[in-house]
């Protein structure tokens, strides 16, 4: 008897789960009514989704529960224990992810490297740049007083930064540790002791994390692409790349502009104290946020020095209630919860309290609404919007929305601007809104990458579509270093 009902449930259990399989394994076809979707996608049946995307959604949750933050204030000075706990458990966790795909990127650039037949190696280390914390009203971006902004947690003099480049791209300035498989490791030193090579190109980088987690070694995109963008170089003289990710400080601890502060303090170094090396930004998720806002103000400060800006996947709209592709990719995001991303924004920014329901289509936005930053010209300005008011603050609401106030663009020294989204990314709608607005300003250099699949997982599931973003990407690397401003 006992036999007879295991097989039985063993039968009905199968039976249950026939469907589900079917369905998630199938190929996704679209359900639209005149061209679009009128419901959210689930992540069975997503017609943006290929099956390794659709099982990394699945699975994350398990691994990373970022929306359990949704239930804890994201106030700075907030002393609830159980959230430092849940905050520090998921950075540790995402470090722990983020750290074997470091160590592959690392060694598969290496073994290029080393594949040249050249004596040459990977290295890596920490180097630090002094943390101008009056860098904001240097530029003229004066925060308005009624704003009120919490201060930092770390107050500390420096922002440092993870420096990794072939061995030959550096000529002095670093003392070499023990070899590991992925890189030969250097001592942390002061950035402005290191004389590059005179063909070394520096790409600053910002790595993701919703500006509330995230790693400088990363590895997700910035050392991946460098190593394919290293191959394009003409034949017999590779592309030399020092990738230099910042590790920028992260709310609720450090809220806005901590990040800001040390993403100007550390371009403002590069562009002063290696004036003839090309410079390229670029970042990810958050971190296109700030590669965006701190391109574009570079450009207004130097124009000419930054040969590109590379954004993929931004997260640079607060205002999300607006954004069809939140409401589209709420129940089938696992990897970037829309509830997660409200959250991220309200620490950020230091808005709303426990009781606003961050999984809600229009939570972040009424607190918003409501908060301090609603005084600020600009704020809420949409790209066919209203026109700006006698008050000039609406350039400090672009340090958090960049597409809000854009520079003007000159065809003879604008930087190559690559946007990525993802057609499966809650975060796609306020990236085309970013596309959007720099054709409007006249941005000659703008190339667009819609790739297919979800938030960071679409370059992978998508690999023509990241074969065409490298391609272009490249051609800014291969400029003559001659066309560089000197100012």
């Amino acid at each position: 008897m006992e036999d007879i009902l295991t097989n039985w449930w063993t039968l009905a259990s199968a039976g249950l789960l026939l469907p589900f399989l079917i369905a998630f394994f199938r190929p996704s076809t679209k359900f639209m009514n005149d061209g679009e979707s009128t419901q959210p996608f689930h992540i069975y049946n997503h017609p943006e989704k290929k099956i390794f995307d659709k099982l990394v959604c699945w699975l994350f949750p398990f691994i990373l529960p970022l929306e359990k933050l949704v239930k804890y204030s994201p106030a700075a000075d907030d002393n609830n224990k159980e959230r430092t706990n849940a905050l520090d458990s998921i950075r540790s966790k995402l470090q722990d992810v983020e750290r074997d795909q470091f160590k592959s990127t690392c060694k598969e650039w290496k073994d290029w490297i080393r594949s040249q037949g050249e004596q040459d190696d990977l290295i890596l280390g920490r180097v630090v740049v002094p943390r101008n914390h009056s860098i904001l009203e240097s530029m003229g971006l004066v925060p308005p007083t009624e704003l009120e902004l919490k201060p930092p947690l770390d107050k500390s003099a420096e922002v440092s930064i993870e420096l990794i480049c072939p061995r030959s791209a550096i000529k002095s300035g670093v003392e070499f540790e023990e070899a590991e498989d992925e890189y030969h490791s250097f001592q942390q030193c002061q950035l402005e002791n290191i004389v590059f090579a005179e063909s070394t190109q520096l790409l600053l980088w910002f790595h993701g994390g919703g500006m509330v987690m995230g790693f400088a070694k990363d590895g997700a995109l910035s050392f991946g692409n460098a190593t394919k963008l290293s191959q394009l170089g003409t034949k017999g003289a590779p592309i030399s790349i020092a990738v230099l990710s910042v590790a920028y400080r992260l709310a609720p601890e450090n809220p806005f502009p901590a990040a800001i502060i040390d993403g100007l303090s550390a371009c403002d170094f590069l562009i002063k104290q290696f004036p003839l090396l090309p410079l390229h930004v670029a970042g990810i998720s958050a971190g296109g946020n700030l590669a965006a806002v701190i391109g574009f103000e570079f450009y207004r400060s130097f124009p000419g020095k930054i040969k590109s800006i590379m954004v993929d996947a931004p997260m640079v709209q607060p205002r999300t209630a607006e954004l069809k592709s939140y409401y589209l990719q709420s129940k089938s995001s696992g990897v970037c919860p829309v509830g997660f991303l409200h959250w991220a924004w309200a620490a950020y920014l230091q808005v709303g309290e426990e009781t606003i329901n961050y999984r809600s289509r229009n939570g972040l936005q009424d607190a918003l609404d409501q908060s301090k930053w609603s005084s600020l010209d600009g704020y809420g300005e949409q790209p066919n919007g209203k026109q700006k008011g006698a008050r000039d603050d609406s350039m400090f609401w672009r340090l958090v929305s960049p597409q809000i106030d854009l520079p003007t663009f000159n065809a003879k020294d604008a930087p190559s601007i690559l946007i990525c989204t993802a057609t499966a990314d809650p975060l796609h709608d306020e990236g085309v809104e970013l596309v959007e607005m720099l054709r409007k300003h006249s941005c000659v250099r703008i190339h667009h990458f819609d790739f297919k699949g979800s938030h960071t997982l679409a370059a992978a599931v998508d690999p023509e579509g990241k074969a065409a973003m490298i391609d272009e990407w490249s051609k800014s690397f291969m400029e003559s270093p001659s066309k560089l401003t000197s100012q």
